[in-house]
């Protein structure tokens, strides 16, 4: 039995840079000093969005196959209502802050 991975396409390596710079550019607003509630609220929307892009990645390459459907236990990866209200609080902090 062999098993093959599906083409690797140009729209997957774009998708994988965005995850990586996703998670990065996350990293960084969480760990950058002063720690501001807006920075946290802008690093959880990008990691929302990094981690979106990654299940997108999976199942277009069928990793699935690879991994199992193990990683779904780890990684619950669809968090789609969180983007709204996230961007919401985001710009009220933000535009409230003195």
């Amino acid at each position: 039995m062999s098993f093959e991975l599906s083409t690797i396409n140009i729209l997957n390596i774009f998708l994988f840079v965005g995850i990586i710079h996703g998670i990065i550019l996350s990293g960084f607003l969480f760990t950058k000093k002063p720690i501001l509630k807006t920075n946290v609220i802008l690093g959880f929307w990008i990691l929302l969005f990094a981690m979106a892009n990654l299940q997108i990645v999976i199942n277009s390459s069928q990793l699935y196959k690879v991994f199992g459907q193990s990683f779904t236990l780890f990684l619950p990866l669809t968090f789609n209502l969180f983007y709204g209200p996230l961007i919401w609080i985001y710009i009220k902090k933000n535009t409230t802050q003195l």
